[in-house]
């Protein structure tokens, strides 16, 4: 897969930022910087000996501002990611394909009203699979 870093993201007006991940030829028209999205080609060479399908997806730590409580280090046990992050919690959505990516327009990516059916932060939904919080 290829890579984006940190200062190729463009941040939107509320802060935040879309990455979408496709090969070349169902890169959605609007995974553009100009439309305010970060791409990256989801190569098609797989894992190298044999599995096309294979792909890896990572999120870089870094490391935290010294006094923040909000970061992937100060995790206490498996499925705290969402209420420790809190406004920093990844927020992911997947499109079946290019076409309904591209419903959401040039721009329309990281708004409310596309990300309007991932579950609210509070929402038992929320937890990661396959925690449960106790």
């Amino acid at each position: 897969m290829d890579g984006i870093f940190d200062e190729e993201f463009p941040v939107n007006n509320d802060g935040y930022v879309t990455f979408v991940a496709s090969s070349e030829a169902d890169r959605p028209r609007f995974a553009t910087t100009e439309c305010g999205v970060g791409w990256a080609d989801w190569s098609l060479r797989g894992d190298g000996v044999g599995n096309p399908q294979f792909g890896w997806l990572s999120i870089r730590n870094m490391l935290p501002e010294p006094g923040t409580t909000d970061n992937f280090f100060a995790f206490k046990r498996p499925g705290d990611e969402r209420q420790v992050l809190g406004e920093h919690y990844p927020e992911l959505k997947y499109y079946k394909d290019a076409a309904f990516f591209a419903r959401l327009g040039c721009g329309g990516a990281a708004t409310r009203e596309a990300m309007k059916d991932i579950p609210a932060k509070n929402s038992p939904l929320a937890v990661g699979w396959p925690y449960v919080l106790k």
